[in-house]
């Protein structure tokens, strides 16, 4: 039985994977002042979950990507202090623009600085993951969401298995790496500019690993299922644990210093299910100091 947050994520996901869907031929696509593509879906479906869900008088608000830059420094210290949606409203921007399937949409729920519960949609793939408390819960279906019957169609999900990692795993790496990594392995890489479905690999045992970094309303609605799963972060420097779910300066730069402030992680973490695995990853890829912060 979900409780009542866990149904208030799950159809709200299911609601804004329709409005994004209505933009999926003609998404209207510029770019904004940091190069990086915004469309019409990613507007209309923040501003929908905006108005459903942000209380300044009850102290709930809100962070997604891209109405943060219009918010005061003081409304988001509020915000990261107490209670606070997180909002990706298209996640994989990029691939969403291209028509490539994989991008989603990733709603979050934070109190006192911690991330509690969140979901994930893969729209094209009719995937659907979501935390509830403790737990995770699973779905995946070729009818649409808003046709689900949510207690039928999402399964309690058993941790991926702790497989033996090889040179014949695939490692998914983040588009910073891509940039600017250096890889001693013999596994194949593959680069994905999606949070929301590098979230659906790992939490269902599709890859072996993962080297990763986002900014927060990436990671609201990704890091409690992945932590209900038994999975592990491991910062390549530094001493930060995105799996804690703790929204502090070990894991994020939380600097409100520019006026637009990235929330962006420490740097590159590795994700897997097991601690030797993270550490075997680790110790695979380098950035040149010429390259470590693009």
């Amino acid at each position: 039985m979900l409780s009542s947050r866990a149904k208030t994520i799950a159809g709200l996901l299911a609601e804004s994977s329709d409005i994004a869907m209505r933009f999926r031929r003609d998404p209207g696509t510029t770019l904004k002042a940091d190069r990086t593509p915004v469309t019409r879906a990613d507007r209309a479906v923040e501003r929908f979950l905006t108005e459903r869900l942000e209380e300044p008088g009850a102290g709930i608000r809100i962070l997604g990507e891209e109405m943060h830059g219009a918010r005061s420094e003081t409304y988001l210290r509020a915000a990261l202090r107490e209670k606070m949606w997180i909002i990706d409203p298209i996640d994989g921007t990029a691939m969403f623009a291209h028509g490539i399937p994989v991008w989603g949409i990733i709603l979050g729920y934070a109190e006192d600085g911690m991330l509690l519960d969140g979901g994930v949609v893969i729209p094209e793939q009719g995937e659907m993951l979501l935390s509830d408390g403790a737990k995770t819960y699973y779905g995946r279906s070729d009818r649409p969401f808003r046709e689900w019957d949510l207690e039928q169609e999402l399964k309690l999900l058993a941790p991926p298995a702790k497989q033996n990692f090889d040179d014949g795993s695939l490692i998914l790496i983040s588009q910073r790496a891509a940039h600017g990594a250096v890889f001693q392995c013999c596994n194949t890489l593959t680069a994905l500019c999606s949070t929301a479905y590098f979230t659906m690999l790992m939490s269902t045992g599709r890859i072996g690993a993962a080297i990763h970094d986002a900014k927060l309303w990436d990671y609201g609605g990704c890091l409690p299922p992945l932590k209900n799963l038994g999975l592990v972060s491991r910062p390549l420097e530094g001493e930060g644990n995105l799996l804690d779910l703790r929204i502090v300066p070990e894991n994020y730069d939380l600097s409100f210093d520019s006026g637009a402030p990235s929330f962006r992680s420490r740097g590159s973490f590795v994700f897997a299910a097991s601690e030797e695995t993270a550490e075997r990853v680790r110790r695979m890829v380098h950035y040149p100091s010429e390259t470590r912060h693009v």
